[in-house]
């Protein structure tokens, strides 16, 4: 089930990911790697069919995938192989597939950060090594914290990739400003709303450079769904809109570029919506509606992306004319973050606010990615959101006035 759906071929993409010749061999070479990916399949098939008894067997083959790799971390040699690094993120990934619970998604994180913390004892020479790069970008994918060690590291594979693709280590480093930014304002590190707001402004304003600077690459376009054919892009397309990027890469480096600037507007605009209530600063009227602008567009540009992260016949119903391969399961797991934010942003209970949550859900119960039901789930308010982790960001992300 895993080999099937998120080990891409040996064609595509080497450089981002593992391809399903290396999985095989981590799998070969690894029980950890075995079991854990053993683990994900069946976490999978019971998502899709509802299935406890398959959720136990999961559940087993996790536990036994978590012995394994408890026993090469405590080994010098085997903790810096790189069947170890691949199994402690495949535990991650287990827990978010199987999600029952937001313990889940604390549990995940801490695979991650554990993961982050074994990329210490890796030399950079490791690191640029092809299964270094594609090990560390699936890893660096998934943090929801830069730490600084990964920060470094980018360096040096950038200084491996080509000038096309090191763009990619560029948003990194951005990114990991904005979560430097958030994690003071969350701990009070920055009680004064101006400052906040002036790193925000800098920071985002970093970010709409890189993406105007983008070479073609990574560029996208965007199109309205076939009259005479529809097919899957009318359940998936919103708005009868949709994109189409050059790679499952590309689509998501653009949406998580947007979730970064969704949550950095958030911030501005909260803090200037308290300081027009104190200080109406005709001035600063404008600074809203801007970014109040950011955030509807980006969310709306999250969505759009949604019939390429999801659809797994993409190809067909462009019947030839774009080779273009679809994300399918691989994207979707990597879109359900900016997925969740974008939906943040949208008035409860509209048509489109429905729609959305409703691809939350199509992911959970189609694809099988459990985390997206339990969004979907926070969403509806069967949650409480601050069972999120996403939420903490921000602290007034859910509790201010939405864009009108």
């Amino acid at each position: 089930m895993f080999l099937h759906n998120y080990a891409l071929a040996d064609s595509i993409l080497g450089g981002a990911h593992l391809t399903f010749s290396q999985v095989v061999h981590h799998m070969k070479s690894s029980e950890a790697v075995h079991y854990a990916v053993s683990a994900i399949g069946l976490a999978m098939l019971a998502n899709m069919g509802n299935a406890s008894s398959v959720a136990i067997e999961a559940r087993a083959h996790y536990a036994k995938a978590l012995s394994l790799t408890n026993i090469a971390l405590s080994n010098k040699s085997r903790a810096l192989e790189n069947t170890t690094l691949n199994a402690v993120i495949l535990l991650g990934m287990f827990e978010v597939m199987l999600c029952g619970t937001p313990k889940s998604l604390d549990n995940a994180q801490r695979h991650i950060a554990g993961a982050a913390v074994l990329l210490d004892v890796w030399g950079s020479r490791q690191v640029c090594s092809l299964v270094g790069i594609q090990l560390f970008t699936q890893l660096r994918t998934d943090l929801t914290h830069v730490p600084d060690n990964v920060r470094r590291l980018s360096g040096f594979v950038q200084s491996c990739r080509s000038e096309e693709d090191s763009q990619v280590e560029i948003l990194v480093g951005l990114i990991a400003e904005m979560a430097d930014l958030l994690a003071d304002v969350k701990g009070n590190g920055m009680p004064n709303p101006l400052e906040a707001m002036g790193r925000a402004w800098v920071i985002d304003g970093k970010l709409e450079a890189w993406s105007l600077g983008l070479p073609r690459r990574w560029q996208y376009t965007l199109r309205c769904k076939p009259k005479n054919n529809p097919g899957l892009i009318s359940e998936l397309a919103f708005n009868d809109f949709y994109h189409v990027y050059p790679d499952i890469w590309a689509c998501n480096i653009w949406n998580y570029y947007r979730n970064a600037r969704i949550l950095l507007n958030l911030l501005i605009r909260d803090r200037l919506l308290v300081h027009l209530t104190i200080q109406p600063y005709p001035e600063w009227k404008p600074l809203l509606d801007k970014t109040k602008t950011t955030i509807e567009r980006c969310s709306v540009d999250i969505l759009f992306s949604l019939s390429f992260v999801i659809a797994v016949q993409f190809t067909s119903l462009q019947r030839g004319h774009d080779q273009t391969r679809p994300g399918g399961y691989l994207a979707a797991y990597y879109v359900i973050w900016p997925l969740y934010v974008a939906v943040s942003v949208q008035t409860p209970g509209t048509p489109l606010w429905e729609w959305a949550v409703g691809r939350l859900e199509y992911i959970g119960r189609v694809l099988g990615i459990g985390q997206a039901l339990l969004m979907a789930r926070v969403m509806r308010r069967e949650l409480a959101k601050v069972d999120i982790s996403s939420y903490d960001y921000c602290n007034s992300y859910g509790s201010s006035p939405r864009p009108e």
